[in-house]
């Protein structure tokens, strides 16, 4: 682990009223270190304002709060160069970084600025006056860079950002933590298509790819929490690019109780209507066919000669009430029937 302190004297351009604002520079040759603070020195920085690390373990062993810009090399020990800026950024998300890079790293310093560096400086090439004005402008750009990142972060409404190709996360925000019930570093190990149910991802799959590039719209979808919870969410798609790669920003609006209500009251107007087409057929059974047997009933009570029960025709009347009887039983049990479907 190498950490190194230099001692220079002077006023210290990172001097405030009584805080001392570091810099980090990271830099495991020692010759080159020596420069670079010689360089420093030469633009304000003091003993006080200047702490360098030579490894990745002494970068993670910091305290990362009163430092006010990184400088640092792409080449370390125990740390690739394709790896470097993005360990540094990891441990410094809110402080400017400035790339330090050899001439044949020139393509790796360029992709680190897509990947959120503020600048980069090649070494040999560059004097004092460069140098201060690549920490200035750096510092200036990672402040309006902070006050957009803290608006998506501490945004009441959940967003996360993932990866237009893979689908992985790669951020989130505080309140779609909430929301879904992960912690940060769960939730960035996984995929856009783990948050919802099974049967959804082939939708999820066809959809991505049609999403415009302008503020859209997506309807509502169905997500699922960390404890298996299904809900429903209205989602607003917005395809960028972020740190380098095409992205998708999204903003999911919990509307489960909504539209559980909505589709209760749904479900409450199919059981209504319902009820409402049996009631119908009831009516027009009782009205067209309660009435024939009823009519019949009457008409041959009137027939039967009360006077003479031995009439042998009141035998043939009494058939056909027996039958007229029957009939209208079965149509009685079909109301019945329609009645007790009602009732479930």
């Amino acid at each position: 682990m190498k950490i190194f302190i230099y001692k220079y004297f002077g006023v210290s351009m990172a001097a405030t009223g009584d805080t001392m604002k570091k810099l980090l520079l990271i830099e495991d040759d020692q010759d080159t270190f020596r420069l670079m603070t010689m360089l420093l020195k030469g633009i304000g920085y003091s003993e006080e304002t200047i702490i360098g690390c030579g490894d990745m373990r002494a970068i993670n062993d910091l305290d990362t709060q009163d430092i006010e810009i990184v400088l640092t090399d792409l080449s370390l020990p125990d740390s690739e160069s394709g790896e470097t800026f993005a360990r540094v950024q990891e441990r410094f998300p809110y402080t400017p970084i400035i790339v330090m890079t050899a001439t044949s790293e020139i393509a790796t310093a360029v992709k680190t600025i897509q990947q959120g560096a503020q600048d980069y400086l090649v070494k040999g090439e560059f004097d004092k006056k460069l140098l201060t004005k690549a920490i200035q402008y750096a510092i200036e750009r990672k402040k309006q860079m902070n006050d957009y990142r803290r608006l998506f972060e501490e945004n009441p409404a959940p967003m996360f950002i993932y990866n237009y190709d893979t689908y992985r996360f790669l951020t989130v925000n505080a309140a779609a933590l909430h929301q879904y019930g992960y912690g940060r570093g769960e939730f960035l190990s996984m995929s856009a298509d783990q948050i919802r149910p099974q049967e959804d991802i082939p939708a999820f799959l066809h959809r991505n790819p049609l999403t415009p590039y302008a503020y859209s719209d997506l309807g509502r979808w169905r997500h699922k929490r960390k404890s298996g919870e299904v809900f429903f969410v209205h989602v607003y798609a917005h395809r960028i690019i972020f740190e380098g790669s095409k992205a998708m920003m999204i903003h999911a609006v919990d509307i489960d109780k909504k539209v559980k209500a909505e589709l209760a009251v749904e479900e409450k107007t199919r059981q209504v209507e319902w009820q409402n087409e049996q009631l119908r057929k009831i009516a027009w059974i009782q009205s067209h066919e309660v009435r024939g047997p009823v009519a019949n009933i009457m008409g041959l009570v009137q027939l039967f000669n009360m006077n003479d029960p031995a009439d042998p025709y009141n035998g043939q009347i009494l058939e056909s009430l027996r039958i007229v009887s029957e009939k209208l039983d079965g149509i009685i049990k079909k109301i019945t029937a329609h009645t007790n479907e009602m009732e479930l």
